[in-house]
């Protein structure tokens, strides 16, 4: 295998994600506000709401306020699987 010893290399690759008309309307006027393509709006949207590879997201947005700082800090990753179990598709 040529370039073995070199180690991984990742690379960039393109995919196809097939959305409803609404979605794409919503995709393509977002876009436009913010003054970018609808592809660079789904990479940011998929970056922002996305877990990092070997890591979860922290949305604490809104977690103090259900369950007060206290139990935030005590049981935040129960928060977080909660939240994030309950979540489909159209919330992210």
């Amino acid at each position: 295998m040529a370039g073995a010893e070199e180690g991984l290399t990742l690379v960039a690759m393109p995919i196809t994600v097939v959305l409803t008309d609404e979605l794409a309307e919503r995709v393509e006027r977002e876009a436009a506000e913010r003054g970018v393509a609808p592809d660079e709006l789904a990479r940011e949207l998929l970056d922002a709401n996305l877990p990092a590879p070997g890591g979860h997201k922290l949305s604490f947005i809104g977690t103090a306020a259900s369950a007060g700082i206290e139990a935030t800090g005590r049981n935040h990753r129960e928060i977080i699987r909660d939240a994030n179990t309950k979540k489909t598709a159209r919330d992210v």
